[in-house]
């Protein structure tokens, strides 16, 4: 039991660890977890009738900035840009979806900064 304990101990130190790493001057970070892999991930996507539903869980322990879209047939994709605290899951839903979906994130500690951290890529509007 203490030695769970321990690794338990390590382990969180070792996520925060990294993630106080990538964190920059204006509170930016990579949006990733320790294995290097987006903290945003998809808990589920389904039909409710006419409406496409995508279900977005940050799976990480800090807060990220996510940009979602759902395309519509014979339309533009529908998209949105939301903050998403740890362990918290955020849906996404569009009439007259196609039931295809992409979605990218970073990390943002200040919401009122979170602009500023997607302007960093490049392709974040696109």
């Amino acid at each position: 039991m203490k030695n769970t304990y321990i690794s338990s101990l390590l382990y969180s130190s070792s996520l925060y660890a990294d993630y106080r790493k990538s964190v920059d001057d204006k509170g930016c970070w990579d949006g990733k977890d320790s294995n290097n892999d987006m903290c945003l991930t998809v808990d589920r996507a389904k039909w409710d009738g006419d409406t496409f539903r995508v279900y977005y869980l940050n799976k990480c322990s800090h807060r990220i900035y996510a940009r979602t879209c759902n395309n519509r047939d014979g339309k533009t994709p529908e998209c949105v840009a939301v903050g998403i605290k740890p362990g918290q899951v955020e849906q996404h839903y569009t009439f007259n979806a196609s039931g295809r979906y992409s979605y990218k994130a970073t990390g943002s500690v200040d919401a009122q900064r979170d602009w500023s951290c997607a302007s960093r890529f490049s392709d974040w509007s696109d």
